[in-house]
C-alpha cells in the first residue's frame, strides 16, 4: 500500500519498525491485526512516483488508513449496539440481539464456503453482513434460494437471481486478466454479479483496441468494456467487433468526451479525432451500440 502525508514511517526502534499518524500520534506496528481504509479499485489512483519502492514493486494502492483491528472492532460494537438500544428500549437487550447476531456470523461464513466450493456453476456471490448477522446469496435459477440455504439460516439469508453463476465469471475474469498482462496493457478487472458481466477498465483505450486488431487479446463473452463513471462502452452479445474502433480512429490516443456531439444523445460515450479535412466519430452506446461517422459537409448515417 501506499499511506497518505499524514503517515509516516517510525524508525525510532530499530528492533519495532511502525507506521505513525502524524497527527494523534498513534502507531501501528510490525506484525499487528490492522484494518486498512479506503482500498476500493480506483478510488484513490497511486502518486506516479513512490518513495522507498525499489524493493516493493507495484500494483499499488492507496492506504487512507490504518486502525488497530481491536479499535475497529470495538468501535462497530459500540455503534451496534447503540443503534439496537434505540430500537429495542434497553440496553441490556440490545447486547444479547447483538451477541447472537455475531454467533451466527461464523455459521453464515461456514455455510458460504461450503456453498461456494459446491454449487459455483449457480451461486455468483454471497455477501455476509458482519453487523447484523445476515447474508444474501446472488445465484441462477439452477436452484432455488431454499435448496441452497440451510432451513437454520434461511430466516438471516435473502436471495436474489442473477444471470450467471460464479464458475463462468470467475472464468472469464481470469481469462481476460491473463491476456491483459500477456499484452503488456493495464486494466483494472471485476465481477458485476447483478448483471453477470466482468468488467474490464482499461488505462488506454486505443491501446487495447490495436491488441484486438492484431489478435492479442480476444474479448470472452461475459466480458464488457468500461470506462470510469460511464455505462458498458462494448459488449460480446452486441454485433459491433471491437476491433473496428482501429481503423476508424486510426493511429494516437483518442479523446473520451460526454455527452455526444451532434446526433449523439446525452449520457453516451464517444471517441472521437479530428483529422486535417475528415472527422470521424464513434459513437458507442450502451443501450444499442450505434456508430456514427460524420464527415464535413455530409450528413451522418446510422449503421446496424
Amino acid at each position: 500500500g501506499v499511506w497518505e502525508q499524514s503517515m509516516a514511517l517510525d524508525l525510532s526502534d530499530p528492533e519495532r519498525v511502525a507506521v505513525m499518524n502524524r497527527f494523534s500520534g498513534a502507531k501501528v506496528y510490525a506484525d499487528s491485526n490492522v484494518v486498512l481504509m479506503g482500498l476500493q479499485p480506483g478510488e484513490v489512483a497511486p502518486p506516479k512516483v513512490v518513495v522507498g519502492a525499489e524493493s516493493c514493486p507495484s500494483p499499488y494502492r492507496v492506504v487512507r488508513g490504518i486502525v488497530p483491528r481491536e479499535v475497529w472492532d470495538k468501535q462497530r460494537r459500540d455503534a451496534a449496539i447503540a443503534g439496537r438500544t434505540q430500537e429495542l428500549g434497553s440496553r441490556a437487550a440490545a447486547e444479547a440481539d447483538y451477541a447472537a447476531d455475531m454467533a451466527r456470523v461464523a455459521d453464515l461464513k461456514a455455510w458460504r464456503m461450503q456453498a461456494l466450493a459446491d454449487h459455483g456453476d449457480v451461486i455468483a456471490s454471497i455477501y455476509v453482513n458482519e453487523d447484523q448477522g445476515a447474508a444474501h446469496i446472488f445465484h441462477t435459477d439452477g436452484l432455488t434460494r431454499e435448496q441452497l440455504v440451510p432451513e437454520a439460516l434461511r430466516p438471516f439469508v435473502t436471495g436474489q437471481v442473477v444471470p450467471q453463476g460464479g464458475a463462468a465469471l470467475e472464468a472469464a475474469r481470469a481469462d481476460i486478466a491473463a491476456q491483459i498482462e500477456a499484452a503488456g496493457l493495464e486494466a483494472r478487472v471485476s465481477i458485476e454479479e447483478i448483471g453477470g458481466f466482468v468488467d474490464l477498465y482499461p488505462s488506454d483505450l486505443t491501446a487495447l483496441s490495436q491488441a484486438a486488431v492484431a489478435g492479442k487479446i480476444v474479448l470472452p463473452p461475459l466480458v464488457r468494456i468500461m470506462a470510469d463513471n460511464q455505462g458498458a462502452i462494448y459488449r460480446q452479445d452486441i454485433p459491433l467487433r471491437l476491433g473496428a474502433t482501429g481503423p476508424v480512429l486510426g493511429p494516437g490516443p483518442a479523446q473520451l468526451v460526454r455527452p455526444g456531439p451532434g446526433s449523439a444523445r446525452p449520457g453516451s460515450l464517444c471517441l472521437s479525432r479530428p483529422g486535417p479535412s475528415l472527422r470521424r466519430l464513434i459513437t458507442i452506446r450502451a443501450s444499442g451500440l450505434h456508430v456514427n461517422r460524420q464527415r464535413q459537409g455530409r450528413s451522418s448515417r446510422r449503421i446496424g
